[in-house]
């Protein structure tokens, strides 16, 4: 995870900043149904709001401007060991996934709409689509989940198993 934020990844970061910010606005001005009526009322849509994912939200945009704010700090200063201790911020990019399990909720108007307006060959095949792509999802999760184990769980004299085929790589 120290992909240096230049170029297209840069352009990303700042983008994926800025969304989940404005994420929060919207989020904060969105009304909802309640017993079929819509709930447009300022006070109540940010009660509702503040009471559901509002904390979570903030949390994680502060780790991510705090880690775009380090990124920047650290590429313009030359000597950068103090500051890239507060590499701490990059939790909120963790912290992300989180939130990803809230788009869980969009998944059921997604199927009904698909139930509603696709053909059942065409629903069949999006439905193998995503069975595909969720379980692409989860051994990329495993993956990443036993590469941070093999990063983090070294023996006694320091020496940690990425580390040996990092070393047999190069070797090659």
């Amino acid at each position: 995870w120290d992909i240096d934020l230049e170029g297209f990844f840069s352009a990303f970061a700042w983008l994926s900043v800025l969304f989940w910010t404005f994420d929060i606005g919207i989020s904060c001005t969105t009304g909802f149904y309640k017993e079929g009526v819509l709930i447009s009322s300022q006070k109540e849509i940010v009660k509702r709001y503040a009471s559901s994912w509002m904390v979570l939200d903030s949390i994680l945009v502060t780790f991510d401007w705090l880690s775009m704010m380090t990124s920047l700090a650290v590429s313009s200063f030359s000597n950068t060991s103090g500051l890239k201790m507060l590499r701490f911020a990059k939790i909120g990019k963790v912290l992300r996934i989180f939130g990803i399990l809230r788009a869980a909720r969009y998944l059921k108007v997604f199927v009904d709409l698909m139930d509603r307006f696709l053909s059942d060959t065409v629903h069949m095949v999006l439905t193998m689509a995503m069975l595909f792509l969720s379980m692409l999802w989860f051994t990329h999760v495993i993956a990443c989940t036993w590469y941070a184990v093999g990063q983090f769980a070294c023996n006694e004299n320091g020496s940690c198993w990425t580390d040996d085929i990092k070393d047999a790589e190069t070797s090659v």
